[in-house]
Protein backbone atom coordinates (compact mmCIF):
# COMPACT_ATOMS: atom_id res chain seq x y z
CA UNK A 1 0.00 0.00 0.00
CA UNK A 2 1.44 3.29 -0.64
CA UNK A 3 -0.69 6.99 0.36
CA UNK A 4 -3.61 4.77 1.33
CA UNK A 5 -3.90 3.52 -2.08
CA UNK A 6 -4.44 -0.54 -2.22
CA UNK A 7 -4.14 -2.34 -5.98
CA UNK A 8 -6.86 -5.00 -5.91
CA UNK A 9 -7.83 -7.64 -8.30
CA UNK A 10 -11.71 -8.99 -8.00
CA UNK A 11 -12.81 -11.70 -9.30
CA UNK A 12 -17.06 -11.13 -9.75
CA UNK A 13 -19.79 -13.61 -9.92
CA UNK A 14 -17.89 -16.26 -7.92
CA UNK A 15 -19.34 -18.63 -5.54
CA UNK A 16 -18.65 -16.50 -2.22
CA UNK A 17 -17.11 -13.91 -1.37
CA UNK A 18 -13.67 -14.05 0.09
CA UNK A 19 -10.38 -12.34 1.00
CA UNK A 20 -7.58 -14.82 -1.21
CA UNK A 21 -4.45 -13.00 -0.55
CA UNK A 22 -2.05 -11.67 -3.21
CA UNK A 23 -1.54 -12.07 -6.25
CA UNK A 24 1.57 -10.88 -7.08
CA UNK A 25 1.04 -7.18 -6.08
CA UNK A 26 -2.69 -7.43 -6.08
CA UNK A 27 -4.67 -8.07 -3.33
CA UNK A 28 -7.30 -10.95 -4.30
CA UNK A 29 -10.86 -10.82 -3.98
CA UNK A 30 -13.82 -12.93 -5.22
CA UNK A 31 -17.04 -11.46 -4.91
CA UNK A 32 -20.28 -13.29 -5.17
CA UNK A 33 -22.13 -10.15 -6.51
CA UNK A 34 -22.18 -10.07 -10.98
CA UNK A 35 -20.63 -7.35 -12.42
CA UNK A 36 -23.37 -5.50 -13.76
CA UNK A 37 -24.37 -1.82 -13.17
CA UNK A 38 -21.84 -1.15 -9.92
CA UNK A 39 -23.31 -4.18 -7.77
CA UNK A 40 -19.60 -5.80 -7.86
CA UNK A 41 -17.66 -2.86 -7.27
CA UNK A 42 -20.64 -1.88 -4.06
CA UNK A 43 -19.76 -4.94 -2.50
CA UNK A 44 -15.99 -4.64 -2.76
CA UNK A 45 -16.66 -1.09 -0.77
CA UNK A 46 -18.88 -3.04 2.06
CA UNK A 47 -16.44 -5.87 2.48
CA UNK A 48 -13.41 -3.39 2.93
CA UNK A 49 -15.35 -1.15 5.18
CA UNK A 50 -16.00 -3.50 7.30
CA UNK A 51 -12.92 -5.62 7.27
CA UNK A 52 -10.78 -1.91 7.70
CA UNK A 53 -13.39 -0.69 10.69
CA UNK A 54 -14.65 2.46 8.88
CA UNK A 55 -17.53 4.05 6.75
CA UNK A 56 -18.09 3.33 2.83
CA UNK A 57 -17.91 6.77 1.94
CA UNK A 58 -14.14 6.77 3.11
CA UNK A 59 -13.14 4.40 0.53
CA UNK A 60 -13.58 5.23 -2.99
CA UNK A 61 -12.66 3.56 -6.47
CA UNK A 62 -10.08 5.93 -8.07
CA UNK A 63 -9.09 3.87 -11.44
CA UNK A 64 -10.62 0.37 -13.13
CA UNK A 65 -14.18 1.03 -12.00
CA UNK A 66 -15.38 -1.47 -14.58
CA UNK A 67 -11.55 -3.52 -14.87
CA UNK A 68 -10.91 -6.54 -12.59
CA UNK A 69 -7.80 -5.02 -11.80
CA UNK A 70 -8.81 -1.48 -9.75
CA UNK A 71 -7.03 0.83 -7.42
CA UNK A 72 -8.61 1.94 -4.23
CA UNK A 73 -7.99 4.75 -1.91
CA UNK A 74 -8.34 4.90 1.60
CA UNK A 75 -9.62 8.48 2.43
CA UNK A 76 -8.38 8.79 6.02
CA UNK A 77 -5.35 10.90 7.77
CA UNK A 78 -4.51 7.21 9.77
CA UNK A 79 -0.86 6.41 8.98
CA UNK A 80 -2.70 2.44 9.43
CA UNK A 81 -1.17 0.16 7.10
CA UNK A 82 -4.47 -1.15 5.70
CA UNK A 83 -3.38 -3.70 3.63
CA UNK A 84 -1.51 -5.22 6.90
CA UNK A 85 -5.16 -5.45 8.41
CA UNK A 86 -7.04 -6.95 5.67
CA UNK A 87 -4.43 -9.60 5.28
CA UNK A 88 -5.07 -10.01 8.77
CA UNK A 89 -8.29 -11.08 8.14
CA UNK A 90 -7.71 -13.89 5.70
Amino acid sequence: MKNNILDVYVIPGSSVTSLEGMYGRWLKIKLSAPPQKGKANKELIGLLSKIIGIRKNKIEIISGISSNYKKIRINTASDKNYLDIILQNI
